[in-house]
């Protein structure tokens, strides 16, 4: 799935890579993920709202670099 983000600290853009069209690499028919939605939520939890993410998200996870600082 997708997610929009706005906001005036939003760095804008598409972040994150397109899933793989190709029929071997379908799982199960559907496309395979290429980003876990906890780092979102970590990212989100972390750079936004300047809380520890890890008992949340239930461990570490990857951030994107979606907001500027503030």
């Amino acid at each position: 799935g997708g997610a929009f983000v706005i906001g005036d600290r939003v760095n804008g853009g598409l972040h994150g890579a397109y899933p793989s069209l190709n029929l071997s690499d379908l799982e199960f028919g559907d496309l395979r993920h290429t980003y876990d939605f906890r780092g979102l939520y970590a990212t989100l939890l972390e750079q936004w709202m300047g809380v520890d993410s890890s008992p949340i998200v239930g461990g570490t996870y990857e951030q994107l670099p979606l907001l500027s600082p503030a």
